[in-house]
């Protein structure tokens, strides 16, 4: 039992009681049971508040989380792999432009390293760490059910001014707010459907479908403010020139070059 907003809890004991002092006046109640859908009660000046937990309540039923591993689907309680699922609603609440940045630290074993700092850089992605020397460590991706290219959608002799040599991510092409869910796939799960393709782990990525539901329209916006905590001390324009005249007088030069 938790007093909504503040780390006020108690624990109910064996027979359901609690005893809970409050903080707030208009508090409100969150009452959690595993296994049930969480209740919530507005206190309104009373002392004693009673909840029975019932799985048929509001007419919700508890569902088993299916999970994707491949060309078969699986129950969360009945997998025997090591199987982790990212789902939309964790990565709407991400405001990221690209798939990996809303997995990275989400999945345990799933190391996810940018390339570079310039936005759409390309991605170092290691499944459970370094698994070869030379045949690649790179994991398998799969976009509703069809391999997709995770080599870099740019060259280095054409990018080079703007990703300075490093790799441009293929996965810029798939917007995070059209994906329903992501699994990562870690162990035999991959190499048993997949075989050596598998062998650095496969991240199977499920986009939305159309649903025939009623029409709806929904936006989202985020606002992000940077502050430099230390800034570089440098040069201003004369101070620069005036080491630059200083550069060539040590010189001899007396004439100065364009450039």
């Amino acid at each position: 039992v938790t007093e909504e907003g503040t780390q006020n809890s108690v624990q109910t004991d064996a027979n359901g009681y609690y005893s809970l002092t409050l903080q707030n006046d208009d508090a409100k109640l969150i009452f959690e049971q595993l296994d049930f859908p969480i209740r919530e009660e507005q206190v309104l000046n009373r002392s004693v508040i009673n909840v029975s937990f019932i799985k048929e309540d509001d007419g919700i039923q508890l569902k088993d989380v299916v999970i994707n591993a491949g060309y078969y689907a699986v129950k969360d309680k009945e997998r025997t792999g090591s199987i982790a699922r990212v789902t939309a609603k964790e990565i709407e609440t991400q405001p990221v432009n690209s798939v990996l940045d809303a997995l990275q630290g989400r999945v345990p074993g799933l190391e996810i390293t940018p390339t570079s700092g310039t936005p759409g850089g390309g991605y170092t992605i290691r499944i459970r760490g370094q698994n070869s020397i030379a045949a690649g460590n790179n994991p398998l991706f799969i976009v509703d059910g069809v391999p997709f290219d995770t080599n870099s959608i740019g060259d280095t002799s054409t990018s080079a001014q703007i990703f300075y040599g490093s790799t441009i991510n293929p996965l810029n092409y798939i917007d995070p707010q059209s994906i329903e869910s992501i699994e990562v796939l870690k162990d035999a799960d991959a190499t048993a459907i997949y075989g050596s393709r598998g062998a650095n782990g496969v991240l199977l990525i499920t986009t939305k479908k159309g649903k025939a539901t009623k029409t709806s329209i929904s936006i989202d916006a985020s606002t992000t403010v940077i502050n430099p905590t230390k800034l570089p001390k440098l040069l201003n324009t004369e101070q620069y020139l005036e080491i630059r005249k200083k550069a060539f007088a040590n010189d001899g030069v007396t004439t100065y070059p364009t450039t």
